[in-house]
């Protein structure tokens, strides 16, 4: 099998007999010629990014900058935060990718949610946990290592736009939900409680 590794060798071998037999041999034009040769090859083996799998079971750990994100994007008052800070929350995820559908179930002491779409479908439409009305569509970024929401709450009429990102880091799962008009974020961390999700 003529493997690209060969196929360097092969035109390695041919510039070795080529510049041997002109008086005008410069070892280093050869030796540029064979790194680009070389590093050429290595670009051509590199393997694309492969877009993460979210499915399993997961548990949430905690919120970093939950309090201020509740309080100054979504107007939440002080004891709704303080029983949002302790409350528990899962997700459970099943992700296909040769369909490239995801369903995602999301509990909280309160409420379940379940949604099934496909990544850069259409829209599709839910209710999330607070009871929000969502109308919301699936894309990967350019590198597909982060799976990203637009989300509409089109019952409201202003600062109704909310945009997450979910993507794993270090076995862990990050969802990263912000509020672009005032510029807000607060990024959730789940771990992993099993890998086969609960419907």
């Amino acid at each position: 099998m003529f493997t690209e590794e060969k196929e360097v060798r092969f035109v390695e071998i041919k510039l070795k007999k080529i510049f041997k037999t002109k008086r005008y041999f410069c070892p280093v034009y050869y030796f540029l010629i064979l790194l680009t040769l070389r590093e050429n090859n290595h670009m051509a083996q590199a393997p694309e990014n492969k877009a993460p799998n979210f499915t399993g079971k997961w548990v949430l750990e905690t919120t970093e900058n939950l309090d201020k994100f509740l309080s100054d994007s979504e107007g939440w008052g002080w004891a709704m935060r303080k029983l949002a800070a302790t409350a528990w929350a899962h997700q459970n995820i099943l992700h296909d990718d040769e369909k490239n559908t995801i369903k995602v179930k999301m509990t909280n002491p309160k409420s379940t949610v379940v949604y099934n779409a496909t990544i850069g479908g259409e829209e599709f439409e839910f209710v999330d946990l607070s009871g929000t009305d969502i109308r919301a569509q699936l894309s990967w970024s350019d590198d597909k290592t982060i799976l990203r929401m637009k989300a509409l709450k089109f019952k409201l009429d202003k600062d109704n736009l909310r945009l997450s990102e979910r993507w794993l880091e270090g076995g862990k799962m990050k969802i990263k939900l912000s509020n672009e008009e005032k510029k807000l974020s607060m990024t959730q961390i789940f771990k992993k409680d099993s890998d086969k999700p609960e419907f």
